[in-house]
């Protein structure tokens, strides 16, 4: 079941951090093999090198503001992390990256962590699935960008050292974050999260 995002749950269900880039392995060339089936002596010869030719890079299909939007979830997740992280950092890292509604009510939220010692430790994964075409709707230019968090390595701390979150939360939750332009900037406006099974 799909969820309406309040900026505080957005906040609260993330424990956030920088996505971790996949990129494919590279090939791999077998390595030769000898064989010595023969009584008679052959001549040695030297294998040729194979000198693999480097993969092209892969193209980004996304326009400037799609990758934009992308980058503004990026930094969102990085700023909250750090300030979830660190009891001394400075919240305008978050304010810079959110939009005003959403921006006060995650001070809100941090400021009632702060206030109770809570902290967030280990660190969330992120999987960036897709971005959505520019939407524009009463003046506002938004994109959509679909993350995936995964917990598993991460929790929230109080001051005694104990977990304060449910031992059987959501490890694994989609967001579909709307990301809109703010001048020459895009930033986080809320957005709506579910359930996942995994990303």
């Amino acid at each position: 079941m799909k969820k309406r995002l309040a900026p505080t749950a957005l906040l609260a269900v993330s424990t956030l951090m920088l996505l971790s880039a996949c990129t494919p392995d590279a090939a791999e060339t077998p390595a030769p093999t000898t064989s010595s089936t023969s009584a008679a002596p052959s001549p040695t010869v030297s294998p040729t090198p194979t000198v693999a030719s480097p993969s092209p890079s892969p193209t980004s299909t996304l326009t400037p503001e799609q990758e934009a939007a992308q980058a503004a979830a990026v930094e969102y997740f990085r700023a909250l992390n750090a300030v979830r992280s660190d009891p001394d950092a400075d919240f305008q890292q978050v304010a810079n990256i959110t939009t005003g509604t959403h921006t006060a009510a995650e001070a809100e939220l941090l400021n009632d962590y702060r206030s109770k010692g809570i902290v967030q430790v280990g660190q969330n994964t992120y999987t960036y699935k897709g971005v959505g075409p520019v939407v524009e709707a009463g003046g506002v230019r938004s994109v959509e960008v679909h993350v995936c968090s995964d917990s598993t390595n991460s929790d929230l701390v109080g001051a005694d050292g104990e977990s304060v979150l449910d031992p059987n939360r959501l490890r694994f939750v989609d967001f579909r974050l709307d990301v809109i332009e703010v001048g020459n900037s895009w930033r986080i406006n809320g957005g709506q999260s579910e359930a996942a099974d995994s990303c």
